[in-house]
């Protein structure tokens, strides 16, 4: 057996990129051959379009590519791969991701020149969050080997065809390239290794086409990694909003870059709605333990692409070094760091065509309370609205979304508009406007606005809403550099302006409570927070500061929201624990103040009858499967305090609110159904409140209810 030198130590080791060298003066395209000394030739190429250089760097990848896969080059190899497969919703205005379903792979990888391959599944598991009926494309389970054919395809051809690899014969003619750095990859310790970054564009964006940057290695110009995307025209399938992919290969022998570790996300919408969620498949996979020069019959590698090793029980009984869920505990569900680099060179590249397969035409669904809702302040209220895709920005595709209805019981007209741009790699800016939208006291929300839809049938509306006019601007800017793994600090500033009107019941139903008054008038306001962790992932905490003024007031509102949650895992223990806390000072608006008691707040206690200028409210949740997936049993306890540290002006309406000023407590117990989605609690208030039943849905779902 030939001697192989492993750069994968360990199976769970992690690359990393260090920058050597970043030279990018354009003086003049020239004929360059590849020297020891970079600086010279980057100062005369670098970032230059279809250089002499750059294109002489695609034909040697082209004579690397093809020998490697000759008879005279590698020969034959076997590796093994073990990777996981997730399939989730997500929320990208909310950061939100409710996984479904998690798959957990293992494959033995063969492959024989020149450029035979097949692969055998040799273990499999698998578990359902939420039920589904999903059934992956076989590439969506296996590892890209020989850094895809010379003509891409993805999903048997049914989510991508037809698009030219970048150094596939003849591919000068299909796109552009540039080198722009000169950079030292290193793979689990072993030394580094200097490579050319090329970037590639399509000549043609409204064609099939490669999107993103191939890393050559400078000795023969091997491809050491690629990060990548597709132009729209690219996806067969309506519902793909984007493919993003990350392929890193390691060295072998010395000689033989081969397939190290890879990750792919695959993003559907439906073509017609845009209901602000999207449905997700990411897989991440890792190579090792190759031989090479084994003898493989040419049989072995018929049939399709990848086969089952054996039946559905012999891959569950494969013992897999790493748990079901050890790797969206250590990761989480959010972009790695490998597929954020595809986005940001995009961006780098500066594509000047969106590059998403939707329809810059949609239908807008914010939630299911923007077709039909219901309360006592508008009655029955109607909506929809519409999504438009803007021109593309920096590499990014904003969309400016709008919805507006029909109150019937005000009989007004009701609307938004919202928008998001990324003006740079860090920089996020979020325009809204509001035209007599309903906005709710509270700090916290009584129930997700299709719940309390439900509850006015039965006499309950837990809103105490106010009507505003607005107009409001925020900026957000991750805070890269620090060691906060994938998800930095993100700093954020804002502002806007708000006219707020008081409203009342346009339902005479004395079952309801009366809607709480407010100090009308005219506000402004400037906020900066801190925003640390994510809320998909483990801690998330977000520390804010707010200064309000108008109508002859000024006022300061800090408040802090901590929150914490062990991984959605199925058949385990799960916990949860909510900090809330705030203040503002004595000249704020009514509607600024703090309302605790009752569900979501301190169930068994009546609701929201205590009130003032400081709060603080701890929320605990954990709870197990009993009958999974239909029935888990949870256990709950809230402590809470609010007081009047102040001289607030209380409207009349409010004056026969009580106040807390010690501390009081709830405890209950409950059940989730279906999938830990629908929540039944039972809950007394301490020292002195009352049992409680209350009904909810998992607060993940509640910004689409």
């Amino acid at each position: 057996r030939p001697e192989r030198r492993s750069v994968l130590p360990q199976r769970r080791a992690r690359a990393f990129v260090t920058v050597a060298l970043s030279v990018a003066a354009p003086l003049g395209a020239q004929d360059v051959p590849p020297t020891d000394s970079l600086a010279p030739v980057l100062e005369r190429v670098g970032g230059i379009w279809n250089s002499d250089f750059a294109l002489d760097l695609v034909a040697r990848a082209r004579s690397t590519r093809a020998g490697a896969r000759s008879e005279t080059g590698l020969g034959s190899y076997r590796s093994e791969a073990e990777g996981f497969v997730y399939f989730y919703v997500d929320r990208p205005d909310a950061e939100e991701r409710t996984l479904i379903r998690t798959d957990q792979l293992a494959l033995e990888v063969m492959w024989k020149a020149p450029g035979l391959t097949r692969q055998r599944m040799i273990g499999r598991r698998n578990e359902k969050a939420l039920p589904t009926n999903i059934s992956y494309h076989l590439d969506h389970l296996s590892v890209v080997q020989d850094e895809f054919e010379d003509v891409i395809r993805l999903g048997d051809g049914d989510e991508v065809a037809d698009v030219t690899h970048p150094v596939a014969p003849g591919a000068e003619a299909t796109y552009d390239y540039r080198v722009v750095d000169s950079l030292s990859l290193a793979y689990g310790g072993s030394e580094q290794v200097r490579v050319y970054e090329l970037q590639v564009r399509p000549k043609r964006p409204d064609r099939p086409g490669f999107v993103g940057a191939v890393y050559l290695d400078r000795d023969r110009a091997a491809i050491v990694r690629m990060s990548f995307s597709f132009t729209p025209s690219s996806y067969v399938d309506p519902y793909l909003d984007y493919i993003r992919i990350s392929l890193d290969n390691a060295l072998w022998m010395d000689e033989y870059w081969l397939p190290y570790r890879q990750e792919a996300e695959i993003r559907r919408e439906l073509p017609q709605l845009d209901f602000l969620a999207g449905s997700v498949i990411r897989a991440r996979f890792q190579v090792g333990g190759y031989e090479f020069g084994l003898p493989m019959a040419d049989f072995l590698f018929t049939g399709p692409l990848v086969v089952n090793a054996g039946p559905p029980e012999q891959l569950a009984a494969y013992e897999f070094e790493r748990g079901l869920y050890d790797d969206a505990e250590e990761l989480g569900l959010g972009p790695s760091s490998e597929l954020a680099e595809v986005e940001d060179k995009i961006r780098e590249i500066g594509v000047k065509q969106a590059l998403s397969g939707l329809a810059p035409l949609r239908l807008h669904v914010g939630g299911v309370s923007d077709l039909v809702r219901r309360n006592r302040v508008e009655g029955t209220a109607l909506g929809l609205g519409s999504t438009l895709r803007l021109p593309s920005l920096f590499g990014e595709d904003p969309r400016l979304r709008v919805v507006g209805g029909w109150a019937l019981g005000s009989e007004r007209f009701w609307g938004r508009a919202t928008t998001d741009l990324r003006v740079s790699p860090l920089d996020r800016v979020h325009v809204s406007v509001q035209w007599d939208e309903l906005v709710d006291v509270g700090p916290i929300a009584g129930a997700s606005r299709l719940v309390n839809t439900l509850g006015t049938f039965d006499g309950e509306d837990w809103l105490d809403p106010s009507r505003e006019r607005s107009a409001g601007l925020r900026w957000s800017r991750a805070l890269a550099g620090l060691p906060l793994d994938l998800h930095p600090p993100t700093l954020l500033l804002g502002g806007g302006v708000a006219r707020q009107v008081s409203e009342l019941a346009s339902d005479d139903d004395p079952a309801f409570r009366p809607v709480r008054a407010i100090d009308d008038g005219t506000y402004g306001w400037i906020e900066v927070g801190l925003e640390t962790g994510s809320a998909a992932r483990g801690l998330f905490t977000r520390t804010a500061a707010r200064v309000g003024f108008g109508e002859g007031r000024t006022w300061l509102g800090p408040h802090l929201h901590a929150a914490w949650r062990t991984p959605d895992i199925p058949n385990a223990w799960s916990h949860e624990i909510v900090l809330d806390a705030g203040w503002v000072s004595g000249e704020s608006p009514s509607q600024e103040l703090f309302l605790l008691g009752g569900r979501e707040t301190l169930p068994g206690h009546a609701y929201r009858t205590s009130g003032g200028d400081a709060f603080g409210l701890l929320r605990a949740r954990s709870g197990r499967p009993v009958w999974s997936p239909w029935i888990s049993a949870h256990v709950l306890a809230a402590v809470g305090w609010v007081d009047d540290l102040g001289d607030p002006s209380v409207p009349s309406s409010w004056a026969a609110e009580d106040d807390l000023g010690d501390l009081r407590a709830s405890l209950g117990l409950g059940v989730d159904l279906l999938w830990e989605v629908l929540r039944l609690d039972i809950a007394r208030g301490v020292p002195d409140g009352d049992w409680e039943f209350v009904f909810s849905v998992r607060p993940d779902f509640h910004g689409w209810l």
